[in-house]
């Protein structure tokens, strides 16, 4: 939002000298701090094609600059080198610009693409035979931020939690919960963990059910959900 702002600025301030070449006009943020917050090599760039010298271009973008910087963006514009441009903004522009955040809340940097996807985003998709652990926590969080970032710039998009509901693993929960409530050893490739105790449900199908409500609770105290819980039974049905 700043580097586009800081564009604007220098394309008008390139305009009130005349040169209207079709620049591509580049705000990157320095590495060292003393060279402010955001510089520009426009100057260099557009001096070979005008055919100035590049601090002399730069000295007249800098005054240019304070016409049309009718916000007070900048506190202090300093010209370094061969003519790069470094910006140091304003504590007011700044103060603004956190307040104009605050009040857009969680529109703000929604924008509208104007190549708009759908995507599909699987992530986490922990086996239902066992509560979530720490790597299902982080993955949950990445895949979140990576869906709402998406979303923000426009994107449809969908999050999908695959449950693999089905096969070997299935049956083994099945058999550790009964062994477990019958007082017997786990079996052989079975789960033997505390949590087997409080699974709920009579059926295999209620046992997966009562471990997957734990990782929705689980999930949406993280502020995670999901718009699908795919099964993958249902792909066996068809």
């Amino acid at each position: 939002m700043l580097k586009r702002q800081i564009c604007l600025l220098l394309q008008s301030a390139l305009e009130q000298l005349e040169i209207k070449d079709n620049l591509e006009i580049k705000v990157d943020i320095p590495r060292q701090k003393e060279y402010g917050d955001y510089s520009t090599n426009i100057a260099i760039v557009a001096a070979k094609k005008v055919g100035q010298n590049p601090r002399e271009l730069a000295t007249n973008l800098t005054e240019a600059l304070k016409v049309v910087d009718t916000q007070k963006v900048f506190s202090k514009i300093e010209i370094a080198g061969p003519g790069f441009i470094n910006f140091f903004l304003s504590d007011k522009y700044l103060q603004a610009s956190l307040l104009e955040v605050a009040k857009q809340v969680n529109n703000w940097g929604q924008v509208t693409s104007n190549r708009q996807q759908k995507i599909l985003m699987e992530y986490v998709s922990a086996n239902p035979t066992g509560p979530l652990h720490v790597g299902h926590g982080r993955w949950a969080v990445i895949g979140d931020t990576i869906a709402r970032l998406l979303k923000a710039a426009g994107h449809q998009v969908t999050t999908e939690f695959y449950v693999n509901n089905i096969g070997n693993q299935v049956e083994k929960l099945e058999a550790s919960v009964l062994a477990a409530r019958g007082g017997k050893d786990v079996p052989e490739g079975g789960y033997g963990g505390s949590y087997i105790k409080d699974v709920q449900g009579g059926t295999r199908e209620e046992m997966l059910s009562s471990i997957l409500d734990q990782q929705k609770t689980i999930l949406k105290a993280l502020g995670v959900e999901f718009d699908n819980w795919f099964m993958e039974s249902t792909l066996h049905d068809k």
